[in-house]
C-alpha cells in the first residue's frame, strides 16, 4: 500500500489513516526511523509497557487438545499423590508416556 504524507510544522509527519490502520499503530506507539537509500523506513518498536501489553492481548489464545488435557490431569493427580518433586521428573514421565505409545512394530525377515 502506498500513500502520500505531508511534513507539517516542526517537521511532524502525519501517517495516512489507511496505513495507520493496516499497521495497527496507536497513539503513543514508538517508531524507529531509519534512513534507507532514498527514503526513511519507519518500523514499530516494542517497549515494555503499553505497546507490549497491547500486542500480547492481541495474540490468539491457545486451546489444548483432548490428549494434552488428559496429560495435564494425569500430571495433577500424580502431584497430588506426591509422586513428583520437580518439574523435570514430571516432564520426564510425561515424555516417557508419549514414547511408549509409539512403539514400532518389528519387521519380519523373509526366509530364503
Amino acid at each position: 500500500m502506498i500513500a502520500t504524507a505531508k511534513v507539517g510544522p516542526n517537521y511532524q509527519l502525519v501517517i495516512p489513516k489507511k496505513l495507520r490502520e493496516s499497521a495497527k499503530f496507536k497513539i503513543g506507539d514508538l517508531l524507529k526511523a531509519e534512513l534507507r537509500g532514498d527514503g526513511i523506513l519507519l518500523t514499530p518498536t516494542v517497549t515494555a509497557g503499553r505497546g507490549l501489553d497491547q500486542r500480547i492481548s492481541e495474540l490468539p489464545i491457545y486451546s489444548p487438545t483432548k490428549a494434552e488435557l488428559r496429560a495435564i490431569e494425569k500430571g495433577r493427580a500424580a502431584v497430588k499423590r506426591g509422586e513428583f518433586f520437580t518439574l523435570e521428573e514430571l516432564f520426564g514421565t510425561v515424555a516417557g508416556d508419549r514414547r511408549k505409545a509409539r512403539v514400532k512394530s518389528r519387521r519380519t525377515r523373509a526366509s530364503a
